[in-house]
């Protein structure tokens, strides 16, 4: 947990590098230690000088698989448990009319051809 939360602070001051837009530009890793495994996905924002990620837990009971596409769907903001977002995450998607905020954001749905 605290690892996705370094990773994602630092992307978010630093930036994240990815040529082209979205789908390629991106990054899916496996976060994890003895108690926990996060997938953690990022891409950079729409400025090129912050990020868009999320990361989700794995609960106790299952596995992942990490491709070559992004896999998060919803993300629910209020299971803080399971889910760590970027505050652009939802901005990003609702700025450009990729989410309605009606439901939660499909991570993948939004940030990738997938």
């Amino acid at each position: 947990r605290e690892a996705i939360q370094i990773m994602g602070s630092l992307a978010e001051e630093y930036g994240f590098y990815g040529a082209g837009e979205f789908e390629g530009t991106g990054e899916s890793l496996a976060v994890s230690d003895v108690d926990e495994a996060w997938i953690f996905q990022i891409l950079p924002d729409p400025s090129g000088a912050s990020a868009i990620w999320a990361a989700q837990r794995i609960s106790d009971d299952s596995f992942a698989v990490l491709a070559n596409m992004f896999v998060l769907r919803e993300l629910d903001p209020n299971d803080k448990k399971n889910f760590l977002i970027s505050n652009s995450v939802h901005s990003v998607a609702w700025d450009r009319g990729w989410w309605d905020g009606d439901e939660l954001l499909d991570f993948t749905k939004v940030y990738s051809d997938g």
